[in-house]
């Protein structure tokens, strides 16, 4: 069997910290048999690009799919991801090659037509942007929900959370792992798969919500605080526990890869603001006391709170849906040449070109222009007398490649190296003053670019692989059943 365990997204800071401390010792077993391996990752550009990429074997700049709400070109909007073709998951491609599969949370992943075994998303906790409640087949869920219990939902509403909501969210998220865990023990034997796939995802939601919540959340207690960043380090260690638990129970001689698709560490982010900075820039505006704009504006003067309650009385499809539409709300496309799109840690920028978006005004001749002309713009823009804005790139030069795909923004925005705080005030002598309003996302720990293997063949040892790809995980299983994809196995030396 091949086992490939994901344990997303992990702080190397904490991995490092916990293990000195003898409180990870499921990890630190298997580093002392396994061959350790570091990812190249599209993260550091796309972070939620990096999932299509991992459970596909296809590379970011093919597939297009970098974030959870997508700009749709044709209908001048955004959309939820699910409204874009999306290449096949591995363990389809699998199941068609006639292997049999066992997969459990692929974080991000979306239903397939079909597949040999099962598959079931939402096990540990339900999320309906990342982690809906599905399964394949569709009757398994409910099957196993009446053997083992129903899990709670986690869900993440952008804007400043308050300590009750936290302090729930951390208690679900601690006992997640054990769920996959305890579903791997039972499963294992019924469905007996040539491919296991677990995603251990509640460390990678306890890193965005409880990194550093004193940062986000108005008038915490220091204790408080300090409970809720305790209980991060308890998500890492069930995980670990969990890995252990997964590492046990399956057959004797199987293979197995744990990874990280990307790391955590503290927030970076002020994407709530570049709007407003876009605007000023390309409007030659100069700016008094500039707020967040569109939906960042409606994140910041209505309680999280509230909007969780009105999100929880709707079907998760309606949810994503009316968030999808809000986003340009009013905007003015006659007269605006780019615009910031969703997107997650980094900003990213989408120009409004004639004849590809549908209400497109810019001229394609024009684009190389704008692209200085929004740099130089942003990159006057500082914090406290340092440049807030560490670069500004285009796509092609941020992955790397010539011709990405149409799906993707145009522009990557890089911010400082600096932890995000509440209240900032972003300053450029041309543009004037922008002030963030409450917390932004509500994100106190988000994205780094710090992937990793664990790779431990069942028989012997592995030689030191070197720097491989995040294509390599599914090129991993692909390999195993004589498929193709852009990656290579794992389990051989480059």
């Amino acid at each position: 069997m091949l086992a490939l365990i994901g344990v997303d997204a992990i702080p190397a800071v904490l991995l490092s910290e916990l293990e000195s401390e003898g409180l990870l010792p499921r990890f630190s077993e298997l580093r002392q048999r396994a061959a350790a391996v570091d990812v190249a990752t599209p993260a550091g550009s796309f972070p939620a690009g990096a999932f299509p990429t991992l459970w596909s074997g296809v590379p970011l700049e093919e597939h297009g799919i970098y974030y959870p709400f997508m700009w749709d070109a044709a209908g001048q909007r955004a959309r939820y991801v699910r409204a874009f073709p999306s290449p096949p998951a591995l363990w389809e491609r699998v199941s068609q090659a006639g292997g049999r599969v066992l997969v459990i949370d692929p974080y991000e992943g979306a239903p397939p037509d079909s597949v040999d075994g099962l598959v079931l998303s939402g096990w540990q906790f339900a999320n309906r942007v990342v982690l809906r409640p599905w399964s394949s087949p569709s009757s398994a869920r409910r099957a196993w929900e009446r053997r083992l219990g129903r899990g709670r939902r986690a869900e993440e509403v952008f804007g400043e959370p308050d300590e009750h909501t936290l302090h729930r969210l951390a208690s679900t998220l601690v006992g997640a792992p054990g769920r996959a865990a305890q579903l791997v023990v039972a499963a294992l034997p019924e469905i007996r798969p040539d491919l296991l796939v677990v995603g251990l995802p509640a460390v990678h939601l306890a890193g965005h919500q409880l990194w550093d919540p004193a940062a986000v959340v108005a008038g915490i207690s220091s204790r408080s605080a300090s409970g809720l960043q305790a209980a991060l380090r308890r998500v890492v260690i069930e995980t670990d526990t969990a890995v252990g638990t997964i590492l046990d129970a399956l057959p004797p001689g199987s293979d197995v890869v744990v990874f990280s698709s990307l790391g955590m560490a503290a927030e970076t982010s002020r994407t709530d603001v570049l709007g407003t900075m876009l605007s000023a820039v390309l409007d030659g505006a100069v700016l008094q006391d500039g707020a967040p704009s569109g939906s960042w504006r409606l994140r910041a003067g209505v309680p999280a709170t509230l909007r969780a309650r009105v999100a929880s009385a709707l079907p998760d499809s309606v949810v994503t849906h009316l968030a999808a539409r809000f986003e340009f709300r009013g905007v003015d496309w006659s007269r605006t040449r780019a615009f910031a799109v969703p997107s997650d840690t980094n900003g990213t920028i989408r120009f409004n070109v004639r004849g590809r978006e549908r209400r497109g005004i810019v001229d394609p001749a024009d684009t190389a222009g704008l692209v200085e002309e929004i740099r130089a713009g942003l990159e006057s823009f500082a914090l406290d007398g340092e440049r807030v804005v560490a670069a500004v790139e285009s796509v092609p030069e941020a992955l790397g490649v010539d011709s990405p795909s149409d799906l993707l923004p145009d522009l990557v925005v890089r911010w400082i190296d600096r932890p995000a705080r509440r209240g900032e005030v972003l300053h450029s002598p041309r543009f004037g003053t922008v002030r963030r309003s409450g917390s932004g996302s509500g994100r106190s720990g988000n994205h780094t670019p710090d992937a990793w293997a664990l790779v431990a063949p069942g028989p012997g040892s592995l030689p030191p692989v070197g720097r491989r790809d995040l294509c390599d995980i599914a090129g991993t299983a692909y390999a195993r059943f004589g498929l193709e994809c852009a990656g290579r196995t794992l389990l051989e030396p480059a």
